[in-house]
């Protein structure tokens, strides 16, 4: 038996009518096998005539709901934390982190999978590989309102960057300064990004 009305995920699906042997007609289409795969929603209609020559139609109501297919995007390498979304509002969400929720912030590198159970109840999921690199830190100390070192001060920054650029133009992990001003630096990373730090230096006369 066809069964009053189904509702299945996907493009396609393979209605079977049973009673093996005997001579079938579907509507719409008019094929004369057992089984047919339909494509499209909508009323199918069978008439069986089986091999004593009883005749019985059957018809089912069938809905192909689309089939969920959630993209988290290509596979990325990014600074700092990096928000993901499954799309499909209103549906129930599983990622492989327990949240349940349609946005999750990834804040460590690993692999990202969530899955998607839409209100049909059709299901898909996606899986993402996230490399998450640490932003740029510098952090070049309080501002100084001290009395002059005869050397001079050497301001040495605290930093993760591997290129350091300061405002006069030189390269290097500290800066010795004589007189009055704002000092800053640049802290670059190797994949170019990077952060800014100021200081304002007082010498007291």
């Amino acid at each position: 038996a066809l069964g009053g009305n189904i509702s299945t995920c996907g493009n396609s699906y393979t209605l079977n009518c049973g009673n093996a042997g005997a001579n079938y007609v579907w509507l719409p289409g008019n094929q004369t096998s057992q089984f047919i795969t339909a494509f499209y929603s909508g009323f199918y209609q069978v008439t069986i005539t089986n091999t004593n020559g009883c005749i019985r139609t059957e018809t089912v109501q069938l809905t192909l709901n689309a089939i969920v297919k959630p993209n988290l995007g290509n596979d990325t390498i990014v600074c700092g934390d990096y928000n993901l979304n499954a799309g499909y509002p209103g549906s129930q969400f599983l990622w492989n982190t327990s949240a349940v929720t349609q946005t999750l912030l990834a804040t460590t590198s690993g692999t990202y999978i969530v899955q998607v159970t839409d209100l049909n109840g059709c299901t898909g999921q996606d899986t993402i590989q996230v490399s998450l690199l640490a932003p740029a830190m510098i952090d070049l100390g309080s501002n100084l309102n001290i009395c002059k070192p005869k050397q001079g001060y050497l301001i040495n920054p605290i930093t993760n960057a591997t290129s350091l650029v300061w405002n006069d133009g030189t390269f290097g992990t500290q800066l010795n300064v004589t007189t009055n001003g704002v000092y800053w630096c640049d802290a670059i990373l190797e994949n170019k990004k990077k952060k800014r730090d100021s200081l304002i230096v007082n010498f007291k006369s």
